[in-house]
């Protein structure tokens, strides 16, 4: 097994699209009044009509190759996308459609790419694009600014946007903190809850009560944990249960219909939580190889779906005891793959090529990243920040013998966060790619 000893150089190589098609999941699925499953990504706008077995690319009534960041649906059913929607920077703006996504009109309004939009329970759209918050009370057809700018230093900073029927506007970002708006008196944001929610990856509401995953200090200690609010965010109170839920792999994922909060444990599961006379408890815990789960919603009908970083979507009819890899959003099953892969192992010889999770994970600061070549290949394998900026190169254009390889990772010259490692391998003559694979990493100093 070859090793290879890293020294870390850092660059600054960043191209704006990679903001986006380098690190987009199947983050942000949606579900609409009428029972549809939307999930946006760099490929374009994928739904499905039967509770996420079956997938189809919607092409939005555009010729041009798009990549959709956004869903949302007014009070009047009406469906709203937003994303690029051809290879220009300037091809960008939202699309709607009036008969549940069946036919999409062409541009109503060019605007800033929007890294969230969502609706007022209304017909009121809300947008943030590039720290700005946008609405629009006409369908789409005009917007204009509502709130000064987020205080952000990038836009990579921005993770999620939620209204609260409270009448206020949440935004959770990275590194800065979680904001609040009014939706109703132009005004600018205001960082609340400074100490306690510190960095943020989610926030989402249930009724009244907010719910935020949020690195904070713990007995002196940086650890992430799961914190509520009953009163509109201006006290959060942190959620112990039986499992404890600190850890730095802890991410608030979703919430039930019926109030149970669904949160990650690093890449491998995630638990059901429930309030029971107002303390919560564990009821249920699902384990498998998800890949980093990132988002999840359950169907009109009860299906659960969870989308993940980079294995794609898988669903459960059965509240979460048996889960089917249901689409790899690009419409091609696994099943096939599945039969290889037992093949190849019964008969110990690695056919597959395959990139295995970095451990330790969460490292400090150090970790081995391993893959599988089923043949020989040239090899490159990088590190991005969440910017989509290249900040190592591991391996560049090496020719790697077939087998079990792995490389040491030295990110002591960087700071605590959320890394992705990108593998390409290309025949011997560079010529084709064989196989191109990510995962994510977490840095915690």
């Amino acid at each position: 097994m070859k090793r290879h000893t890293l020294v870390v150089t850092l660059s600054t190589i960043f191209i704006f699209g990679q903001l986006y098609s380098q690190f987009r999941s199947e983050r942000r699925l949606f579900v609409s009044a009428q029972g549809e499953i939307f999930a946006p990504n760099v490929l374009g706008l994928y739904r499905s009509t039967d509770d996420g077995a079956t997938w189809r690319k919607d092409n939005l009534g555009l010729s041009q190759s798009h990549e959709i960041t956004a869903v949302t649906q007014t009070a009047n059913g009406n469906l709203f996308a937003s994303g690029f929607f051809g290879q220009s920077l300037v091809d960008r703006g939202v699309v709607r459609s009036t008969d549940q996504g069946t036919t999409w009109s062409p541009f109503l309004s060019k605007l800033p790419i929007a890294l969230a939009m969502i609706t007022d329970n209304g017909n009121n759209l809300y947008a943030l694009n590039f720290r700005r918050l946008i609405y629009s009370s006409d369908q789409g057809m005009s917007w204009k600014y509502h709130a000064t700018r987020l205080a952000l230093d990038h836009v990579g900073d921005i993770n999620n946007m939620v209204y609260s029927p409270s009448g206020y506007l949440f935004t959770s970002t990275n590194w800065a903190g979680l904001y609040r708006a009014s939706a109703t008196k132009s005004g600018g944001w205001r960082r609340i809850a400074k100490k306690q929610l510190q960095v943020l990856t989610h926030v989402a509401v249930h009724g009244t009560t907010l719910f935020a995953s949020a690195q904070t200090t713990i007995n002196g200690q940086p650890q992430r944990a799961i914190f509520e609010s009953d009163d509109g965010g201006n006290h959060w109170e942190r959620i112990i249960d039986p499992g404890n839920l600190i850890d730095p792999g802890v991410e608030l994922l979703g919430i039930h219909p019926d109030g149970d909060l669904f949160v990650a444990w690093g890449e491998k599961g995630f638990r059901r939580l429930t309030k029971q006379n107002g303390v919560w408890m564990t009821a249920g815990i699902y384990d498998g190889d998800w890949g980093f789960p990132a988002d999840i919603v359950v169907s009109l009908n009860g299906t659960l779906i969870v989308g993940t970083e980079f294995n794609g979507l898988y669903r459960s009819t059965d509240d979460g005891l048996t889960w089917i890899h249901a689409n790899d959003i690009a419409g091609q099953s696994d099943a096939n793959m599945s039969r290889d892969r037992y093949e190849n192992i019964a008969s110990g010889h690695q056919s597959q090529f395959a990139l295995s999770q970095n451990y330790p994970n969460p490292f400090n600061p150090t970790t081995t990243v391993s893959f599988d070549l089923p043949e020989d290949a040239l090899v490159t394998l990088k590190v991005y920040n969440t910017l989509g900026q290249e900040v190592a190169t591991l391996i560049q254009n090496e020719l790697m013998d077939e087998g079990d390889q792995e490389v040491e990772f030295d990110a002591s010259r960087l700071a605590s966060g959320v890394y992705y490692y990108i593998i390409t391998a290309t025949d011997i003559e560079g010529k084709s790619v064989l196989f191109s694979n990510s995962k994510k990493m977490i840095l915690v100093k």
